[in-house]
């Protein structure tokens, strides 16, 4: 193997100012980028077909509420009992089956 200092190589000449001035550009495309788009998102309203008549949300702030164990036994009794038993949704009026058969009736279709 020949000895390293015998090599003969191109000396590297780096440029500091020719390195910054790359910097300079990325660092700059990237915040014109930005503010481009911040200023795309600000300037442009809830489209007209948006869902709900959709806007941004008003946030009030953070709430915490909190309940006595009755009121949350008789939430779980009330989504026990929906989800094992027979009705109907009274606001949307759609019909609801225990899950158990559904799941049942879910893998029979499957299997077929």
């Amino acid at each position: 193997m020949p000895d390293p200092t015998t090599i003969p190589h191109e000396p590297s000449r780096v440029s500091i100012p020719a390195l910054a001035v790359g910097f300079a550009t990325i660092a700059v495309g990237i915040a014109v980028s930005l503010v481009a788009g911040w200023l795309l998102l600000a300037s442009t309203g809830t489209p007209a077909n948006a869902p709900n008549n959709a806007a941004r949300p008003g946030i009030d702030g953070p709430v915490q509420e909190t309940n006595s164990p009755d009121r949350l036994a008789a939430y779980r009794r009330e989504e026990a009992s929906r989800l094992n038993g027979y009705g109907r949704d009274p606001s949307t009026g759609a019909i609801h089956i225990p899950i158990e058969q559904a799941m049942r009736i879910l893998a029979q279709g499957r299997a077929r």
